[in-house]
């Protein structure tokens, strides 16, 4: 099979052509295009052997229209359209602590179990360790902003209004997540299924979506209590996308691929440093995130 691109101006265009093709007519552009799966094949313990159909319209499929809302997501960020967000691989399990020292509330033993066990189902539901145990004092000093390097805090904030939980995250120049804050609004949250493993999933850099049965809900729709099959084969196709950026770069990016789902492409958006982004919850802290004395991009959501 031959790969026709049209190059001649405006959005370029991928073609499969099971055909021999002039060479007048081809790209002379060494190309390495991603092909995109129609399914996300997996296995965890709650979801053994599971095929899923994955598609990439609905994965950025955004909750709702408002331009002026930040949280005009979806379950993967607009920005993965040119560039894939995550964690690294390596960072993984990424150390969550109490941040006892911002907590409103004094944080419970009780509160602790709650939380873990809630986290051991979700690593259940997604098939990977994400979080380990950390204590305040063995991470890096919270700066200003509430973000511990390569950690996710979370506390207790009686202060919030509006929804029961926020987390805010935030990326390096390298494009990996750098780290990320969850804070609640009351004890008893930290043993709702439905609202830690949705605020989690945002502090592993995922948004919202109402495009399938979700832990993800919002503007909309509901939130299921779990992650779901569709969550988990979602979660599984960004890592995959991920990886493959990072052993072979394609030439392509995740918005090309909306406009023809026959191919998935990626390209690794460079020199990212310096660029920054508001957090979207203006009156709750900074516009600007400042770590390690350096601007990095940063996002949030409820």
């Amino acid at each position: 099979m031959s790969v026709l691109v049209d190059v001649t101006g405006g959005a370029r265009r991928y073609h499969p052509i099971f055909s021999f093709v002039a060479t007048s007519r081809v790209s002379s552009t060494a190309l390495r295009p991603m092909l995109v799966p129609k399914a996300s094949v997996f296995s965890t313990p709650t979801y053994p052997s599971s095929s899923v159909d994955v598609s990439l319209t609905q994965a950025f499929q955004r909750v709702c229209t408002d331009d002026s809302n930040a949280n005009c997501n979806s379950f993967f960020p607009q920005i993965w359209k040119s560039a894939v967000i995550l964690w690294n691989d390596a960072d993984l399990p990424v150390p969550l602590a109490f941040n006892t020292s911002a907590t409103t509330s004094p944080i419970s033993a009780a509160d602790s179990i709650n939380l873990w066990n809630i986290i051991a189902e979700m690593q259940n539901e997604v098939g990977r360790q994400l979080f380990v145990p950390a204590t305040l004092s063995s991470l890096p000093p919270p700066d200003v902003n509430g973000f511990s390097r390569k950690a996710v805090l979370v506390w207790v904030d009686s202060t919030l209004t509006g929804f029961a939980g926020y987390t805010n995250w935030i990326w390096d120049g390298s494009l990996n997540m750098l780290s990320a804050k969850t804070r609640v609004t009351a004890n008893a949250a930290l043993a709702s299924r439905s609202l830690m493993k949705h605020e989690l999933l945002h502090a592993l850099g995922f948004h919202h979506t109402c495009a399938w049965a979700t832990v993800m809900g919002g503007y909309g729709c509901g939130s299921a209590q779990s992650v779901t099959k569709s969550d988990a084969a979602a979660f599984t196709l960004g890592y995959q996308t991920r990886r493959t950026i990072i052993a072979s770069a394609p030439t392509t990016t995740l918005g090309d691929a909306l406009r023809g789902e026959q191919l998935r492409e990626t390209s690794v958006v460079a020199a990212r440093t310096g660029i920054g982004a508001t957090i979207p919850f203006a009156p709750l802290s900074a516009k600007q995130v400042f770590f390690g004395g350096r601007l990095v991009s940063a996002d949030g959501a409820p």
